[in-house]
């Protein structure tokens, strides 16, 4: 296998791992992220624990209980596991909730067992405050913020009234142990968890802007169909109106043939036609006679006594002889047709 199918494989698996069934988008992504968090979390366990490994082999741990050091970093690798697998459900923000405390507890515990004030915990707090920030709210990070200040200060207040002395100490490790603590939470908090974070928020960024512009898309398609719809409206009611109006102008007319040449004209002029005339059909039927026309071709037609053959030629012959409308919107590609020269502008009839 190729590298390249090996990443690929690599990112599938990943993906899998990591991402969260939600219809929420939003969920989804808060998801996708604390499955990313808790995957880390399992590496900082796995290298707090092995700091405690190290420096019990070079018996710089003091009289710290090694199976007791271990245990408390050690207790987060089923943790860290089973939180993920639940927001793989799509609760993730219950998920986070309970991890957040867990977390704060654990680590409020560990201080108090391990050095108090001086203890190494203190810097991994910073991991519960991001992590609830970033997944559950600011307000949340504000209130753990607050409980841990409180905290700090009730120890202080208590080891001063000589109330409370730390049952555990690193002795000498314990600022080398404190350092170490620090600069891990340093990578994972201030590195990864701000990587992450801002990774997460520029790709939601960029879903929203896609969708952004699909919305204004249709925005302006459905400005574009109501402008068309307002125009047809538009063109339909003035030939309405144009309609009612020759009618009432034609029955106010009794002179047929004053009648007939002002219908022509009220037609090409109110419905803008370029070309607009009335056949009567001849005593026998044979032939549509053209009475009357607006245009100077029409005038022509009616000097020469235009007509055409009922049936057979012409659009107009051809509704005579049917008693069927017929319209062609594009003359050329109309068989029935009749091509006039006094009308070559024409292209629909």
């Amino acid at each position: 296998m190729s590298q390249f199918g090996r990443r690929n494989r690599l990112g599938e698996w990943w993906d899998r791992l990591i991402t969260v069934n939600s219809p929420d988008e939003e969920e989804a992504r808060l998801g996708r992220l604390f499955n990313t968090l808790m995957v880390i979390s399992t590496g900082t366990a796995l290298a707090l624990a092995l700091t405690f490994v190290i420096f019990w082999l070079l018996k710089q741990i003091g009289d710290l209980p090694f199976w007791l050091a271990v245990a408390f970093p050690a207790a987060y690798l089923p943790l860290s596991p089973a939180c993920l697998l639940w927001a793989k459900r799509g609760r993730v923000r219950l998920v986070a909730r309970f991890y957040s405390w867990v977390n704060f507890i654990s680590l409020s515990l560990a201080i108090l067992v391990f050095d108090g004030l001086r203890s190494g915990a203190w810097p991994l707090q910073l991991w519960t405050i991001v992590v609830a920030g970033t997944l559950i709210s600011p307000a949340y990070a504000l209130l753990m913020t607050g409980l841990l200040v409180g905290y700090a200060l009730l120890l202080g207040i208590l080891s001063l009234a000589g109330i409370y002395t730390p049952p555990l100490s690193g002795g000498l490790a314990r600022e080398s142990i404190f350092i170490i603590f620090t600069m891990i939470m340093l990578v994972s908090t201030g590195g990864l968890l701000t990587y992450l974070n801002m990774r997460s928020l520029r790709e939601a960024l960029g879903r929203l802007r896609a969708t952004s512009r699909e919305l204004e898309e249709q925005r302006r398609m459905l400005e574009q169909r109501v402008l068309e719809r307002t125009a047809d409206l538009a063109r339909r009611t003035a030939q309405l109106e144009a309609a009612a109006y020759v009618a009432r102008r034609a029955a106010e007319i009794r002179d047929v043939e004053t009648l007939l040449n002002e219908t022509v004209r009220l037609i090409s002029e109110r419905f803008g036609f370029y070309h607009a005339g009335i056949f009567l059909l001849d005593e026998r039927g044979e032939y549509a006679v053209l009475q009357a026309a607006s245009s100077e071709g029409g005038q022509r037609m009616l000097g020469r006594g235009h007509r055409l053959a009922v049936g057979k030629v012409g659009i107009v012959g051809y509704v005579a002889g049917t008693g069927k409308p017929r319209i062609a919107l594009d003359v050329g590609k109309d068989a029935v047709f009749f091509d006039n020269p006094d009308l070559p502008l024409t292209r629909s009839e």
